[in-house]
């Protein structure tokens, strides 16, 4: 659906650029097989961090930092802004992982890593542009975690 600002200016929103741009990184992995994609800050930008974010689960525990995606939502834009700046400047760090362990069953229990909001944002961003580089690199029939395919369409 259009938000109004979009519908008034005629303008694509930041997501909709990068899916274009993530579209251009895969026809060029494509396209050149040799060429090596050396510098992942120059292609991480608004959009990208933008995109992350509506695709992240926004229900999931919070990280280390306590920070909620309501929380995080509330200043969308200067927050993906503050991310982008410090990625753009190469100083950006990950804040450690909350450990959590949950029941197995059995009464046994298994870790869980629960990244920060921000990690978890960038990592979206990093994931989504190596997969429109390497997704060009396998072949039709592997389908082991790769986007939009799993062994359920194999058969």
């Amino acid at each position: 659906m259009k938000s109004l600002k979009e519908t008034l200016t005629g303008r694509a929103r930041p997501e909709q650029l990068v899916q274009t741009s993530l579209k251009n990184i895969a026809r060029k992995a494509k396209r050149e097989k040799k060429y090596r994609f050396r510098d992942l800050y120059r292609q991480i930008n608004y959009g990208a961090l933008k995109l992350a974010w509506l695709e992240i689960n926004k229900k999931a525990a919070a990280g280390v930092d306590k920070i909620t995606a309501a929380e995080f939502e509330k200043n969308l834009e200067e927050n993906l802004q503050t991310i982008l700046k410090s990625l753009k400047e190469k100083r950006y760090h990950a804040k450690l992982v909350r450990r959590k362990y949950i029941d197995k069953g059995n009464n046994k229990k298994r870790p869980l890593g629960i990244p920060a909001l921000k990690d978890k944002i960038v990592q979206r961003a990093v994931t989504d542009i190596l997969e429109a580089i390497f997704e060009q690199d396998f072949i039709e029939d592997s389908y082991g975690y790769r986007p939009n395919k799993s062994s359920n369409f194999k058969i």
